[in-house]
């Protein structure tokens, strides 16, 4: 499956569940970065990504959208 911008999610949508998905043809190559990412944010250690990048790949980054 694939978003519609075409970028993975990987995240927290609320307090204690996390998701990734949306990794379409590049599983591969998403699957163990963002791995890492959920794995750092659910132990509290620092993100491996620049925090722009993290916000790119937010699971709520769709949430403000509004649908007209």
């Amino acid at each position: 499956s694939a978003t519609p911008d075409r970028l993975p999610m990987f995240g927290e949508l609320q307090p204690g569940l996390y998701v990734a998905a949306g990794l379409g043809a590049r599983g591969l190559l998403w699957a163990p970065l963002g791995a890492e990412l959920l794995a750092s944010s659910i132990c509290g250690e620092c993100l491996p990504l620049e925090e722009s990048l993290v916000r790119a790949i937010d699971p709520l980054r769709f949430a403000s959208r509004r649908h007209d």
